[in-house]
């Protein structure tokens, strides 16, 4: 499990408005062994790192409609949920994303993104929930529902190579 600072700064401003774009915080990865992967594990290791979290902290996190995510995870620990991410896309040259290649070399190709389900997670005591609702500048949804797909972990055409730092 992964929490960082979101890439987009205009996520960080428009969730929370200018002043607290320093509280917020993205749970970026996830990722449970396959063998601990049911009996609320997912859930349990979400919840307990989100009370480790600085008090007044906005969390948001993003279940991907494209793998066919749904977020139940974000749902079980209280996440509000709040809509669909904007509609995207990505450039690509060379075989790199934007952010890296230089646009004077090569041809470059349009990839649309999927829309993900936005979860946000207010971090911080009764009183400090209830200032952060007040601040907090998406509106709050009734959760999505459906069939949440699984995918084989094994199948090579889903393996993203990973960098374990220690």
């Amino acid at each position: 499990m992964a929490y960082g600072i979101p890439a987009s700064p205009s996520l960080c401003v428009g969730l929370a408005g200018a002043e607290n774009r320093n509280r917020v915080y993205e749970l970026n990865r996830l990722a449970i062994a396959e063998k601990e992967n049911g009996n609320n594990n997912a859930s349990f290791l979400v919840s307990h790192s989100l009370k480790m979290l600085p008090n007044y902290t906005f969390v948001v996190s993003y279940a991907d409609t494209g793998w066919g995510h749904v977020g139940y995870i974000y749902q079980a620990c209280n996440f509000l949920y709040t809509g669909l991410s904007a509609k995207r896309v990505d450039t690509y040259s060379g075989g790199k994303h934007s952010r890296c290649y230089d646009k004077s070399k090569g041809e470059t190709r349009h990839q649309t993104r999927n829309p993900k389900h936005r979860y946000v997670y207010l971090v911080g005591d009764k009183r400090t929930k209830k200032q952060m609702m007040k601040e907090l500048k998406y509106k709050i949804q009734d959760y999505p529902k459906g069939e949440s797909k699984h995918y084989d972990i094994h199948d090579p055409k889903i393996v993203i190579p990973i960098k374990i730092i220690e």
